[in-house]
């Protein structure tokens, strides 16, 4: 790759209606070359014109896309179409997704609560705090071969996610001209900016659906007994090109 490269980001929390082993917090990211924007949002505006038609001279509202909620007033025909077309995308643009997360641990959370209420008298989230900010640095830090990275996430307008995120990321890449490179974890120098978007951006729209399409083949594959809706997209996911995805789901030791 050259120049820089976006890595649009989503975070999934982990959905304690279901069985603890499937439980797991996880960060998934798209990353699009400076040069792969223009086209993909492209290929990506044509494939909501093929699902939803307009009529000439017509410009509709751009629909917005959440995965685990998709279009409820349409067919599950259109829904598996959607995702079968940003698939096909991914393929045919070679795009890499990453895809890393922590399965749900309660001694780990005590820890956390513990420490956090003794540091300063309020526990507030485990996963928001800890988990989902451990996945942005530790799953996606810039490699040799990387050129400068710009991180964008999803938008809750709230001063913790500025904190965690990017008031992080600017006080290392400050504190990188201090401190010898072999004593930083990683290397800032190729850490750029981060910033947010709203739910409609194409760009956001693909690590929040690849992240939903992985998360139900890894259910699959761990042993869970997916509705027929579900199984269809785990199988959607199946086409996904295997080099292209990084992912790991890890477990927290604090038993």
């Amino acid at each position: 790759m050259t120049g820089s490269v976006h890595v649009y980001l989503d975070e999934k929390y982990a959905d304690q209606a279901a069985p603890t082993k499937f439980q797991a917090t996880t960060l998934t990211g798209a990353y699009l070359a400076s040069d792969q924007i223009v086209p993909f949002r492209k290929r990506y505006f044509a494939l909501l014109q093929r699902l939803f038609p307009s009529p000439a001279n017509h410009v509709p509202r751009l629909p917005e896309v959440h995965a685990c909620k998709l279009f409820p007033e349409r067919s599950d025909a259109v829904r598996f179409q959607l995702m079968e077309g940003l698939v096909s995308i991914v393929n045919d643009m070679g795009l890499r997704i990453g895809r890393v997360g922590y399965r749900r641990n309660n001694g780990a959370e005590s820890i956390f609560r513990r420490d956090r209420d003794a540091y300063r008298g309020s526990y507030s989230n485990f996963e928001r705090e800890f988990l989902i900010p451990a996945c942005f640095m530790f799953g996606f830090r810039p490699s040799e071969a990387d050129p400068l990275l710009h991180y964008f996430m999803e938008r809750d307008e709230s001063k913790l996610q500025y904190f965690l995120f990017q008031g992080n990321a600017v006080t290392n890449q400050w504190a990188s001209e201090f401190l010898p490179a072999e004593a930083m974890t990683v290397d800032y120098s190729k850490v750029g900016d981060v910033s947010f978007y709203a739910k409609n951006l194409p760009g956001g729209v693909l690590p929040d659906c690849m992240g939903y399409l992985l998360h139900l083949r890894w259910r699959r594959e761990e042993g869970d007994c997916l509705s027929p809706f579900s199984l269809r997209m785990a199988e959607i996911c199946d086409a996904l090109t295997r080099d292209l995805v990084a992912e790991q789901i890890v477990g927290l030791k604090g038993t």
